[in-house]
């Protein structure tokens, strides 16, 4: 897997709903199916703790790089955040990354707002400070979704993980941004990494996939980058963000996901055959991402397998 043969390199978000163990096991096996690395969620109302279950991935795993994916400057202070990720760096000699954002499931619940982009670029100029004085060097990956965040992004971190589109003209745009966030700080595209970030959903039963995918998709319906849609409004994205329930964040039991439209789910999720899969991922990649962060949802372990033995085989071949 990898960049060999396909030019792009896969990852894997895990979100730690189940116990840590658990979650280390999914690690583990990402490792052994060969995926480059494994971003952990950060939701602490829903999810078990984000840098005791890393800790734990770090002392069992052996070659996969792994961090935040994502965590934010609200609930967690850059200083603590800077510490906490320096210290995964040293006990994993050397796998650990970075990923935050403005916040999303982890703020709602306790009533903070998220973050400000002005605030996000604050905390992440602290974090590299941080790391600066203590000689460690971390890569710091800017989680973003509007035109102005990506372009923040591409200017003041090692990367952004974009939450886009599998939508031509929509990616368009994203890299647009993105090229004028580099232009701004007067950097090359190679000094940036860029990170198409998506759920993954993938089974012989075609519906099945695509239904478990609905949840995923109902979150980024209720964001006002899916405006960037030709058919989904700033109505439509006020309905979903009305009904949106944190309690049930990413989770199958979310009764929003019965208003997802079928023939939205393959433009954000990587859902429904393998067939199918392997040509959203084949979409990505032409669209000029070398890198992609894929959560699996549904049968976490089978998708996971599937995705690294049926799909990803194929995309080498391409």
């Amino acid at each position: 897997m990898g960049t060999s043969g396909s030019g792009v390199e896969i990852g894997v978000c895990l979100f730690p709903s189940g116990s840590a163990d658990e979650t280390v096991s999914r690690a583990r096996l990402c490792e052994e199916l060969g995926f480059g690395f494994v971003g952990v969620g950060d939701v602490q109302s829903l999810w078990r703790d984000l840098y005791v279950t890393a800790t734990l991935i770090a002392t069992s795993t052996a070659r996969i790089r792994f961090g935040p994916w994502v965590t934010n400057p609200v609930t967690r202070h850059p200083s603590i955040t800077a510490n906490a990720v320096a210290t995964l760096q040293e006990v994993s000699n050397g796998r650990a990354f970075l990923g935050i954002g403005v916040g999303d499931g982890a703020v709602a619940p306790i009533g903070r707002r998220p973050a400000s982009l002005d605030d996000l670029a604050q905390a992440v100029g602290e974090i590299y400070r941080c790391f600066r004085s203590g000689g460690t060097a971390v890569k710091v990956y800017w989680a973003a979704a509007g035109p102005r965040s990506l372009a923040c992004a591409a200017e003041k971190s090692d990367g952004v993980i974009v939450s886009g589109w599998i939508v031509p003209e929509v990616m368009d745009r994203t890299h647009a941004s993105i090229r004028e966030g580099l232009a701004r700080a007067g950097r090359q595209s190679d000094d940036v990494e860029l990170i198409f970030n998506t759920a993954v959903s993938v089974g012989h039963d075609r519906r099945e996939a695509i239904e478990a995918a609905k949840p995923y998709v109902a979150r980024a319906l209720a964001r006002p980058s899916s405006t960037w849609l030709p058919d989904w409004s700033e109505g439509d994205v006020l309905k979903f963000k009305e009904r949106y329930d944190y309690a049930r964040h990413f989770s199958p039991e979310h009764r929003l996901k019965e208003l997802v439209p079928d023939h939205m789910v393959a433009r954000k999720a990587v859902a429904g055959s393998p067939e199918e899969c392997l040509e959203l991922i084949s979409t990505i990649r032409a669209s000029g991402f070398r890198k992609i962060a894929l959560i699996p949802v549904g049968e976490v372990e089978d998708v996971l397998r599937m995705l690294a033995t049926t799909v990803l085989p194929r995309l080498k071949n391409e």
